[in-house]
């Protein structure tokens, strides 16, 4: 098959080209970065598993706002 001929290609990101668990890590810790101050080690461990729980029950839905409204309701940031 030639490209030009190529009428749309689809990527699977997740878990392929996209490691899910790393990027799901990322954007918690940017969560924690900007609206949790001090936040001790065993807490931020029970928040990120917390957290992880959350974007799993969501997995495919690409509005994310469910999983930072559950989140927030159970550790309300303090920014």
């Amino acid at each position: 098959m030639r490209m030009k001929n190529c009428k749309a290609m689809i990527f699977d990101l997740d878990d392929t080209l996209l490691n899910r668990d790393e990027a799901v890590e990322n954007i918690f810790n940017l969560i924690i970065e900007k609206c949790y101050e001090d936040v001790e080690h065993s807490a931020k461990n029970d928040m990120l598993q917390k957290f992880k729980e959350y974007d799993k029950s969501c997995y495919g839905n690409n509005d994310k706002t469910k999983v930072l409204h559950s989140f927030y309701a159970d550790f309300p940031p303090k920014h």
